[in-house]
């Protein structure tokens, strides 16, 4: 098997960057960066009524060290948690991920990041890492995301570097390919063999729910893994 393996990092920098990424951010109805960030942090409140840039800016940062300063050991005391949660379940979750592709892994980067963060937005880092929320204390759940996010690397570089699903994805635009990318993790993550090492179901997000059905029967109809991404690629979604 291959050795593809997570290191855990703490990257304030990051963080900061985030923040003033998402921290208006909005999904349709879903106040993402209310409830990523803002109720996590109510003093960051202000950045959303600022509207100087610099003052915005320097109050993200100012507030952001103050915090890593003040709760340095709680940070590194989590990171330690969180790694020892993964580490118990890796090798086999990376044998199953493996199985799951027939081999056809195309991945030439061993390594994957997993970096800490006092936000809960949790996007993905090129070239392959991801942020979790420093404070979650469940063990099922840190591999819910780390298997979560790992299963992004592996799908979005097998349907570019796959001759024969490529094409058919090359047409989608990047929500189209956002839609089906947290679709085939809900379809994956959700197969027994998975579910015992992970320990809890993947809930997928509730703005795509209306979708699980189709999906979900797709994967169950397809003959292989090749099929079911063939099919998917050519749904139209409303």
């Amino acid at each position: 098997m291959q050795n593809y393996s997570v290191i855990i990092k703490v990257n304030k920098n990051l963080d900061k960057q985030v923040c003033r990424n998402f921290i208006g951010a909005k999904i349709d109805d879903f106040d993402f960066g209310k409830e990523r960030i803002i109720d996590l942090h109510s003093e960051l409140r202000k950045v959303r009524i600022e509207k100087n840039k610099k003052r915005k800016n320097k109050f993200i940062n100012d507030y952001l060290d103050n915090y890593y300063k003040n709760c340095r050991r709680e940070i590194f005391k989590a990171k330690k948690f969180i790694f020892g949660s993964w580490q118990e379940t890796e090798q086999n979750y990376f044998r199953e991920v493996i199985k799951l592709f027939n081999n056809k892994v195309y991945l030439k980067n061993k390594k994957f990041i997993a970096f800490l963060s006092i936000f809960s937005c949790s996007p993905l880092v090129e070239p392959q890492g991801w942020q979790i929320y420093y404070k979650i204390k469940d063990k099922k759940e840190i591999r819910r995301i780390f298997a979560h996010e790992i299963l992004h690397f592996f799908y979005y570089d097998y349907i570019k570097n796959n001759r024969q699903v490529k094409p058919y994805y090359d047409k989608l635009n990047q929500n189209e390919l956002w839609i089906r990318a947290e679709l085939f993790n809900v379809a994956a993550l959700n197969q027994d063999n998975f579910r015992k090492i992970i320990g809890k179901k993947e809930k997928g997000y509730d703005i795509h729910k209306k979708y699980f059905g189709l999906f979900k029967r797709s994967w169950r109809e397809s003959k292989s893994l090749d099929d079911y991404l063939t099919k998917v690629a050519c749904l139209k979604l409303e």
